[in-house]
């Protein structure tokens, strides 16, 4: 049975500011601005820890969000275990949404966002656990449990053009970031004596204005276009299935569909590839899109990302890439379709020409059996317009 995200609000502030015909990258320099804030909370063990909103300053443009996460420990006596999906799903809520409480990222864990972060396509090493600055720190060591990552809330589509940078001058409806610590018992299995206390700095990317002129400046084509990631869930598949996607971002312009299978006991992701249907056919307006098997699905997307680990994640809290940093690998239970590969061979180089063209009430279909009980997860990026396709595409 499937649980629906809400669909998203017309897109706001899609009025530009005067732009000039000149392109837009010609007339901007990427920036980073720090508000200054660093929100630093000890974890609890039986609860999440909602963090502060962090509301966007007026700023001319902003392309995306980073989140320098930080967690320490101190004289730890305990072998530390970290739990599934840890320390990736550090935030147990991530939400990126509007004035009126619509999410244009989110809302879920972290996890879920290191995914999409990972599989998506916004930038070059995309995959947090391969950053030079991602550790996790394991075993009975001093400092055993504490951990470093920096995570991307993707506002922009494309660095070329900045499709989807959003001009944020509204101080009555500013876009906000609302998050929560996860509960000790999710990031760990076996805890450290101590838990962390966990230091959190957002920063802005956002884009200065070289011309000088405030008010007169060049603007990314369709400007008020949103790129939303958003997700819904589907239970209690075992056996042969055969149903529809929700409608989650049907009507835009679809540029990655992800699925995240999960065990429905404890839904972890340890053996959810065995449980994953194998084949699966995936099925668009009553057009085979594909019928693929797990080994042929994951050569796929190791051929287009250039994964070279032959390691999956164990699911376990045990990431390879702790072990084996520098290689990314493929992520057990995780299977992306994208549809923004069309400008070179790379997945997130697009003039946006083999975006999957969707329409309120289209039917996207899956078939397949699944072995075990399973929870099937969508993570769908998709971008709603500001104006006709046309006017994005080719760029």
């Amino acid at each position: 049975m499937a649980t629906v995200a809400q669909q998203p609000a017309a897109a706001e502030g899609a009025n530009p500011v005067a732009a000039t015909a000149t392109a837009f990258r010609a007339n901007t320099q990427r920036t980073v601005k720090r508000p200054g804030t660093v929100q630093s909370n000890v974890m609890l063990t039986g609860a999440q820890v909602p963090l502060n909103d962090v509301q966007l300053p007026p700023t001319t443009l902003l392309r995306c969000i980073y989140i320098e996460v930080v967690g320490v420990t101190s004289a730890n006596a305990a072998t530390v275990v970290f739990g599934p999906d840890a320390p990736l799903n550090v935030f147990g809520n991530m939400n990126f949404h509007d004035a009126q409480g619509t999410s244009i990222v989110g809302a879920f864990d972290s996890f879920t966002l290191a995914m999409a972060q990972k599989w998506f396509g916004f930038t070059n090493n995309s995959d947090v656990t391969t950053s030079a600055v991602y550790n996790g720190t394991a075993g009975s060591g001093a400092t055993g449990g504490s951990f470093t990552m920096v995570f991307r809330i993707p506002v922009e589509a494309v660095a070329r053009t900045g499709v989807g940078a959003q001009i944020n001058t509204d101080t009555q409806s500013p876009l906000v970031l609302s998050s929560a610590l996860n509960l000790g018992t999710a990031v760990y299995a076996t805890p450290p004596t101590t838990l962390p206390t966990v230091s959190v700095t957002v920063s802005f990317g956002g884009y200065w204005n070289q011309s000088g002129n405030p008010n007169t400046f060049a603007t990314p084509t369709a400007i008020g276009t949103l790129n939303y990631v958003n997700w819904t869930n589907y239970t209690g598949l075992a056996g042969q299935q055969q149903f529809q996607l929700g409608n989650t971002g049907l009507g835009n312009e679809v540029a990655n569909i992800m699925f995240i299978n999960r065990l429905t006991a404890g839904l972890t992701r340890t053996g959810a590839d065995a449980a994953f249907a194998n084949p699966l056919q995936v099925a668009y307006r009553g057009n085979v899109l594909g019928q693929w098997s797990e080994l042929l699905w994951k050569h796929l997307m190791s051929e287009a990302y250039d994964f070279e680990n032959p390691q999956l994640d164990d699911g376990l809290g045990a990431n390879v890439a702790l072990v084996n940093k520098g290689a990314s690998g493929l992520n057990q239970g995780v299977y992306n379709l994208w549809f923004n590969d069309d400008f070179t061979f790379d997945p997130g180089n697009t003039l946006f020409l083999s975006l999957l063209e969707t329409a309120v009430g289209d039917s996207i279909e899956l078939t397949g059996s699944w072995v075990t009980s399973s929870t099937l997860y969508e993570v769908i990026n998709f971008l709603a317009v500001s104006g006709p396709l046309s006017a994005i595409q080719g760029h």
